[in-house]
Order: structure tokens, then sequence, then C-alpha cells
């Protein structure tokens, strides 16, 4: 794995933090820790073994029972290195498909296994048994003017190439009832994301694999074709499921370092979303524990594994709220945290504060200036990073800090990229951080292709 090495950095840098006085240190740490020992404990065959188990199910889209066996899975693994284990619970709103099918007519009434894209909003496009009866088939392409212009497209089903682009919005204008689209061998975010549009309207939208899309097309070369289309796709209310996993500290048991990700997965196709992208910091923080559950930190080590990254950030706004404003903090008191969120397009990593949910406007105060602890932390991390390279060999040079500086940093991750530390770093504007990949335009993320083995 690319980031494997930067990953390995990162740790003999934070484990000072963990097993010293850290930030309250005056001068550069000694030689008591080895370094060295601490970077080849990483072990990039484990980290990879856990994001295959985790992209291994169809979607960990919170709420789905993908997602319930990813949270079973990390519960298990977590379990043989710490000392308290203990989940937070929420609820949210998400799109759960309980089976949308297309029939065909004129092969004895096969049927065909759909899969709904992401809702338009709070609409999501449900069609209910006897919606769209015995309507004709069409065959696109692209689905550029060209192409619907030799079709009566009103009040047909389109079967369309999913690289178009966001000409469907044209075959609705035309009085489609639904598109249904092809498969692709690969793609980009960029045309996933405009499968979608951001107004509630009911334009049913789904996928379907490849070879059932060569069957239709083969259909539709003999002559007409008549379908009826279901879908039992609905937004309904679900569990959360948070992860806190605490290993107790021999020294300043009482401050607790929260090293954070989030392990749910998203794609504009939601019951087809394996995530490996979105696995791998996850997986790199169950290995982590592993080290400090036979390598005890000075400070209490919380490993915070989150849900709802793609539903607004939920499973962190909800730990947020339940552990700064309604006081539930399992007895914990934060001294540090880092989030992280690797791509793995990339081996450069950014250090950052703030994203892109609550806009860069809320990052420019002044608690977080040249003046405040942005400034001190800074001092701490520039001294500490020559060390870890007197011992490790190690460069820091894929370490970019200088984002921290300025709100410009959000220029080097090329998406808009949410934090799942902003919920915590907007609650208390203290010592609290992101890691994550820039120089990575992750064209697989948030599309079903983001396998573990691409």
């Amino acid at each position: 794995m690319r980031v494997v090495r930067s990953l390995a950095l990162i740790l003999a840098l934070w484990i000072f933090i963990l097993f010293s006085d850290g930030l309250t240190v005056a001068q550069p740490p000694g030689d008591n820790l080895d370094y060295s020992r601490i970077v080849n404990y990483i072990d990039a065959s484990k980290i990879q073994q856990h994001v295959s188990v985790l992209a291994g199910v169809d979607t960990r889209l919170t709420g789905t029972k993908g997602f319930y066996r990813a949270v079973v899975y990390l519960v298990s693994a977590l379990n043989r290195s710490v000392d308290r284990l203990l989940l937070h619970k929420y609820k949210v709103i998400v799109p759960i498909d309980e089976g949308s099918y297309l029939t065909v007519k004129e092969d004895g009434g096969r049927v065909i296994k759909l899969y709904p894209l992401w809702p338009n909003l709070v609409e999501a496009c449900p069609v209910p048994e006897g919606g769209i009866e015995n309507s004709r088939l069409i065959y696109v392409g692209r689905g550029s003017l060209e192409d619907l212009s030799r079709h009566d497209v009103n009040g047909s089903i389109v079967l369309m190439e999913f690289n178009s682009l966001d000409n469907w919005v044209k075959a609705f204008e035309l009085g489609a009832r639904a598109v249904v689209f092809i498969e692709p061998f690969e793609t980009t975010r960029w045309e996933a994301l405009s499968k979608q549009v951001m107004l509630p309207v009911n334009m049913p939208r789904f996928m379907i694999s490849r070879s059932d899309a060569i069957y239709l097309k083969k259909l539709l070369e003999k002559g007409s074709v008549k379908v009826s289309l279901v879908s039992r796709n609905r937004l309904e209310e679900r569990e959360g499921i948070n992860i806190v996993a605490v290993i107790q500290g021999e020294g300043k048991s009482d401050e607790a370092v929260f090293l954070g990700a989030h392990f749910d997965s998203w794609s504009i196709v939601p019951s087809k979303a394996p995530g490996a992208e979105d696995a791998t910091a996850a997986a790199f923080l169950v290995e982590l524990a592993r080290y400090f559950g036979e390598h005890r930190p000075y400070r209490t080590v919380v490993i915070l594994l989150l849900s709802g990254h793609w539903e607004a950030l939920a499973g962190a706004r909800e730990f947020t709220e339940n552990f700064f404003f309604n006081n539930v903090t399992y007895g914990l008191k934060p001294y540090f945290a880092l989030f992280f969120d690797f791509t793995s397009g990339s081996d450069k990593l950014g250090l950052f504060y703030g994203g892109f949910f609550y806009g860069r406007s809320a990052w420019r105060s002044g608690s977080y200036g040249e003046a405040g602890v942005q400034s001190y932390f800074e001092g701490w991390l520039t001294r500490n990073l020559k060390v870890v390279e007197k011992q490790t060999g190690l460069s820091p040079k894929n370490l970019v800090t200088d984002p921290i500086y300025t709100t410009s940093y959000l220029d080097l991750v090329p998406y808009r990229a949410f934090f799942d530390v902003e919920p915590i770093t907007l609650a208390c504007f203290s010592l609290s951080y992101q890691i994550h990949t820039i120089h990575d335009v992750a064209p697989c993320l948030l599309y079903t292709s983001d396998a573990a083995d691409e």
C-alpha cells in the first residue's frame, strides 16, 4: 500500500504524545523511545486484510446489513487489544432498498435485479406495484440529443450508458418514466455525482449489471420490448453506531488522546458501496490498537471509529453533541484529537483542522490563528519531526504541515472534503486535527468499483 510509509511516519510522530509528556516538554524527545521499532511494527499485510474484509460486503452504508457486519468485525478485532469497548448509538435517515426489479414481458417474464441510485435529496423515487407497467424499453447510448431524437422517449423506460454525464435529465424532460444505467467497466466520481440533482424531484434512476444490459440490448435488436418496473426503495430511520475503544494509559491515564476515522461507505448506488478507500483509515487504527495493546501508552488512547460520515457527518456530530454538551464522557478527559482519512492514489498527507462541511469561514477564528494553538502546535511539530527522521530514516517531506496556516489548504484536496474532526474542533477549539491524503483526485471514491482489489 502506497500510504504505509507515510502512516509509519505519522505513527512515529504521534507516539511521542502518547508515551511522554508530549506538548508540555520544551525540548525535543530523548532517545528513550525506539521510533524504529514503532515504525517497523506497522504491518501492511494486516491493514490490507482488514480492508479486504470490510470491503468484502456489498455496502457499509450506515444502517444496512453490511454496515452491522462491519461493526461486528471491528468490535471483534479491537476486543483483543483494548481494555474497554463502548458502542455509541444514534438515529440516522438512510435509503434502504427492499427489492427493485425489471420484468421483461417478451421472454417469459424474466426478472432482472435493479439497483436504485442515491435519492434526490429527500426523494427516494420509489415505484409501487403497478406504478410502471408494460412500458416500452429503449436504448439511447450516452443519451445525447441526437441519440434521444431517434426514439419516442415519452412514456418509456430508458436504458442508458452510465458514462453519460447528466444527459439522463434530458430523458426525463422528454417524458421518460425511469432511467436504467448500464454498469460501466470504469468511471469517475464526477460521473457518479452527476447522476443526482439537488432537488427533491421524483426521477426513478437505477443501475443494471452489464451482463443483464447485454441481454436487453440483444432483445431490442430483435424488435420492441415491453417491461414493468417495481422499486421498494425508501428512506428509513436506522441505528447508527460509533465504536469507542479505550486503552488505559500507564502515566497520565486521566488524559485521553482520541484517534479517529470513519468506517462506513457511500456510493451513488447505495446497495453497492464496498468502500475500500473508506476502510483504509479504520484498518490502520485497528492495527494501531494492536500496538498499544502490547505497548502501553503514557496517556489513555481512545480509538474512535465513526459512522454516518456520508450522512452529513452524522456520527461525528452525534458523538460530539453527546460528549461535550450532554456530558456523556465515559470518564474520558480529552487531551488531543487526531483523525485520519486516506486514499490510495498518493502517499502525500496533509494536516488540517477544518474542512468543507462547516465551510472556510468557520475556521477563520483567532483561536486558531498565529497567536493561538496553531502556532504553539507548529513549534512542537517542527522540533519533533527532526528527531523522528534522525531515528527512523523516514523523511517528513510527505507530511505537509503548511495547510494549518491558512484556509487555502483545502485546495490541496481536489474535492470538497468533509472531515470527521470538524465537529470536535468547532465544539472546543482545542488540539484537534485531521490527517488527510492530498494531491489525489480519488477517482473510484463514491462509486461501486471502490473494491479492495482495485
